[in-house]
Formats: structure tokens, C-alpha cells, sequence
């Protein structure tokens, strides 16, 4: 895979969107390993604006899917994806993920912190460190939150190349996936 950079050396942001699906790339400039989970800060570039945000997933995230590919249902994971507000470039990610799904979103802040629910769309043994790991993440489902802000997408991490993707699924958790991030 061939990753443009922007001039400063950074991803841009946009550019494996493809068709009406807006999909995402960032760069992993830090990198944490703690005892429960790896917390890092990706960015990217978007029109010559820096965004990005802190994340920090489960190291304990199994397979989702056994040898038939039934799911495992003990393999969905609560808050095991977490995304951290750091600043101006938080905000400004979702200013551009709302102006890239259509929505207003000049002047928007992001939640300090949010969890997903994640599910390994994998089988057999996967080692989150060691190989690329496409997650399916549901935001807002838990009991207490407001239904209108659940939402699907997918997060891929490769920790060995230093690459994040975050994909929608279907556009029709735009406005859901950006209510539920906005502070």
C-alpha cells in the first residue's frame, strides 16, 4: 500500500475514501504499551490541517470468529477501543469528519474521552502487536446511551508499520458516529 504524505509528513487524511464511503488513515507517532492495553496518538493531515486524536485499545482482544465463522459471542469486547481528546486536533478531526459527511462542523468539540465496543473481525490466534487487526467498533451501545447515537465503523491497526485506519461502515452512521463524539 502506497500512503501519500502531506508536507508535513503526515498522512492525508481522506485519501482511500472511495465511492460515498469517507475512509481514514493516521500515522501512530506515539506509541505506550501498559499493562491492559497499548495507547497511542495517531494523526494525519487534511487540507493542510493537523488532526488526530488519542486511542487506546485492549491488549486482551481475541478472534471474533470461530473455524465456521460463527461468532463467538464472548468475543465482543466493552470498551475496548477508547478515543482521547488531545487538544486542537481532535477538534479539528471531527470538524473534518462532519464537513466530509456533509454536516456543518466549523466550529465542534470533541468529547474528552469515549468508548467502543470492539469485536476482531478474525479467526484463530491474533496477536495485536504483531499483526495488522481490523476491528468492527459499535459506539453508544451500552444501556445508558441515547439510541440515536449508536454507531458502526471499522478500525484497523497496524502497530508494526505505524498505520491506523478508521473506515465507515455504511453512511448511514454519520450523523450518529458525530453526535456521539461531539463534547
Amino acid at each position: 500500500m502506497t500512503i501519500a504524505l502531506a508536507d508535513n509528513g503526515s498522512p492525508i487524511l481522506n485519501q482511500f475514501s472511495k465511492g460515498d464511503l469517507v475512509d481514514t488513515i493516521f500515522k501512530i507517532s506515539e506509541f505506550e504499551e501498559l499493562d491492559h492495553s497499548y495507547k497511542m496518538l495517531i494523526g494525519a493531515s487534511f487540507d493542510g490541517t493537523d488532526v488526530g486524536l488519542g486511542i487506546e485499545v485492549a491488549k486482551d482482544i481475541k478472534a471474533g470468529f470461530d473455524a465456521d465463522m460463527a461468532v463467538i459471542e464472548n468475543h465482543a469486547y466493552p470498551k475496548a477501543l477508547t478515543f482521547n481528546h488531545i487538544g486542537k486536533q481532535s477538534d479539528a478531526l471531527l470538524a473534518v469528519l462532519a464537513g466530509l459527511y456533509g454536516f456543518k462542523g466549523e466550529k465542534i468539540y470533541m468529547v474528552k474521552q469515549t468508548s467502543f465496543t470492539a469485536i476482531a473481525l478474525h479467526q484463530g490466534e491474533i496477536e495485536l502487536q504483531n499483526q495488522p487487526i481490523k476491528l468492527k467498533i459499535f459506539g453508544k451501545d451500552g444501556k445508558k446511551d441515547r439510541e440515536e447515537h449508536y454507531n458502526e465503523s471499522y478500525f484497523i491497526i497496524d502497530i508494526q508499520a505505524g498505520w491506523v485506519c478508521w473506515n465507515e461502515k455504511d453512511p448511514q452512521y454519520r450523523e450518529a458516529l458525530i453526535l456521539g463524539l461531539l463534547e
